[in-house]
């Protein structure tokens, strides 16, 4: 898995969990924290993900959002063991621990892997090709079923359950 697919979703929910802590408890420092520490690790995600594209690594990338990650831990894990509160301390301390952890995994496993240009054909291809045997199939199975329905419809329109004089 490539680090942007996490590290989009975890600033946006570091950033939405921000703008709640201001709303509820008109925490300032909930706020310029949780906005700003997401919005890094947005950008960071997507600058990821150009360079993904690109076929590139961003080594640079992985090790900011390592940073934000293991600063989220450290700091939102003092405050849980201050206040024993699950909430928020407690999850964004755990959340950013898991994603300090997958960070390094990365890290040490070289990045993200980038497919070779002919890998990534070959495996465009199979997929496209799956998918359009996929959908033939599903395309016939329907069909059967829509001449199903169409016969049991008629047989049952045409079908008298009273035949004429036994009705009473």
């Amino acid at each position: 898995m490539h680090d942007f697919c996490f590290t989009i979703p975890y600033g946006l929910v570091i950033m939405i969990g921000g703008v709640i802590g201001y709303l509820k408890k008109g925490s300032v420092t909930s706020l310029g924290g949780g906005v700003g520490t997401g919005l890094v690790l947005i950008f960071a995600g997507s600058l990821s993900l150009k360079a993904f594209s690109k076929g590139k690594n961003s080594f640079l990338v992985l090790a900011i959002e390592t940073v934000c990650a293991t600063v989220l831990t450290f700091v939102m894990g003092q405050r849980y063991m201050q206040t024993s509160k699950m909430m928020p301390a407690g999850i964004v301390a755990g959340i950013s621990a898991l994603m300090t952890l997958f960070y390094l995994y990365k890290i040490c496993t070289g990045g993200n892997h980038i497919p070779a240009k002919a890998d990534y054909y070959i495996y465009e291809a199979k997929s496209q090709t799956s998918f359009m045997a996929q959908l033939g199939s599903s395309l016939h199975q329907t069909q059967h079923f829509n001449v199903f329905l169409l016969n049991f419809f008629l047989m049952t329109r045409n079908s008298n359950p009273y035949p004429s004089g036994s009705a009473s």
